[in-house]
């Protein structure tokens, strides 16, 4: 239940909201009941609308003034609110941002999520400090809680490293300037999985179940290593992070079809062959069936350093635990590099 302190501070924030919008032309209402085409009855914070003689646009803003970031299950009964109603726009606004469960599934449900942030883009700076007031995360920095493994390592640790990288084997000479240092989160899932082995005991056959916790990248899916312990909580403010490319249920399905294709071939050759794409995506051998018990976004801290040679850019990704350059992790990020390129802009 909502404080009266947050009470007021939601109350406030809806006027700021709705001046918004009314300012862009568009006409507004707050604090609207509307029936939707289930019978129910939904309370709309914030209803902006847009009318000419060809279009009519509807905007839903369920604005939120709590002292803690907002779950996915607040992005999840908007959107299906929205869909109840036929109103083309969701968006969520939230003074204590949001966690990165909230991210992911506005990203998935097509709602826009405004934060501190966007909020001081939009109210501008005094107006975002005026309604914020004691929110929990209204200050600079502190950004979008997550899952994942803090930063245990100074950048100049990691700018070190980096340099000695450009200078090759033998470090004489600087074969590749270093054009750029920077701290990154880089989104990944945590898989918890359960592989069935065939193990043959006196004779016997059976199956022996093996659980595993995996980490994959969330830009090509590639199988990063086993977890280092239990990710904690994380304030994404600390550094820019990586959006997403890969889905979940993208990396469910490459790891379902592998152990289905090693299961249908029968050569020397082929068996080898799968077994070696089993074991790259982490599946330990031998692999009967795999089953995804349960998967997690998280976020994996990096220092990452641009490596220039004439006109060619490589990155060097440097674990942010560990202080090692991370060889497999360097390359995705790589051939992403306007995509990572573009999470440092405004």
């Amino acid at each position: 239940m909502a404080s009266a302190s947050s009470a007021a501070k939601g109350r406030a924030l809806e006027q700021h909201i709705a001046a918004y919008f009314s300012h862009h032309g568009y006409a507004v209402q707050t604090n609207q009941m509307l029936s939707g085409r289930s019978g129910g009855r939904h309370e709309i914070d914030v209803l902006a609308e847009k009318r000419d003689a060809l279009t009519d646009f509807r905007v839903a803003i369920e604005c939120k003034a709590w002292e803690s970031p907002i779950e996915k299950d607040v992005v999840s009964k908007l959107h299906y609110v929205i869909s109840d109603l036929g109103i083309h726009k969701g968006i969520v606004v939230s003074l204590a941002g949001m966690r990165s469960g909230a991210r992911v599934a506005a990203e998935e449900l097509g709602i826009d999520l405004w934060g501190p942030d966007e909020l001081r883009h939009h109210l501008g700076e005094a107006i975002f400090a005026d309604v914020a007031g004691g929110a929990a995360m209204a200050v600079p920095g502190a950004g979008e809680i997550a899952w994942g493994w803090p930063f245990t390592i100074q950048p100049a640790q990691a700018e070190g490293v980096i340099v000695r990288e450009g200078k090759g084997r033998w470090g004489l000479r600087t074969l590749e300037a270093t054009t750029w240092l920077s701290s990154l989160w880089v989104p990944a899932y945590l898989m918890q999985l359960t592989v069935a082995q065939p193990v043959t005991k006196r004779l016997r056959h059976r199956l022996e179940s093996v659980a595993v916790l995996n980490v994959y990248d969330a830009l090509s899916g590639d199988f990063v290593g086993r977890a280092m312990g239990p990710p904690t909580e994380i304030s994404l403010g600390s550094a820019p992070s990586v959006k997403a490319i890969k889905r979940e249920t993208q990396l469910h399905g490459a790891l379902r079809k592998a152990v289905e294709a090693r299961q249908k071939v029968t050569s020397a050759a082929a068996i080898q062959r799968h077994d070696n794409n089993l074991q790259r995506l982490g599946l330990p051998l031998p692999c009967h069936s795999v089953s995804i018990d349960r998967t997690d976004r998280v976020y994996l801290p990096v220092v990452l350093g641009m490596l220039r040679s004439g006109a060619q850019d490589r990155i060097v990704a440097v674990d942010g635990m560990t202080g090692v350059i991370d060889s497999a992790l360097s390359s995705v990020l790589t051939s992403n590099l306007g995509h990572v390129r573009s999470s440092f802009r405004p």
